[in-house]
């Protein structure tokens, strides 16, 4: 984790188990002690936040790589409409 996170919110984090569902989207966060700390509440609010932020760059790297991929058949199927000439 970065420096910039605090050292109680790192020692919250580290008791933390991430539960997911079946559509693998997080659901819960366990923590090994079960109090309700404030550090304990901004762990889970980073969690949830860093999670977003991971699905938000698979959507868009998922995207790209679509796009890449229709822009190729795309052109493969222009190239192929295309007559070769053989010999001149």
């Amino acid at each position: 984790m970065s420096k910039l996170i605090p050292r109680k919110i790192k020692k919250a984090c580290k008791g933390a188990t991430l539960v997911y569902n079946k559509e693998y989207a997080l659901t819960k966060v366990l923590f090994k002690v079960r109090r309700n700390t404030k550090w304990q509440r901004k762990a889970f609010a980073y969690i949830v936040r860093q999670e977003q932020v991971k699905l938000k760059v698979i959507e868009e790297n998922t995207w790209a790589l679509f796009q890449g991929t229709v822009k190729r058949y795309k052109n493969e199927q222009i190239n192929s409409t295309i007559p070769e000439r053989k010999g001149l």
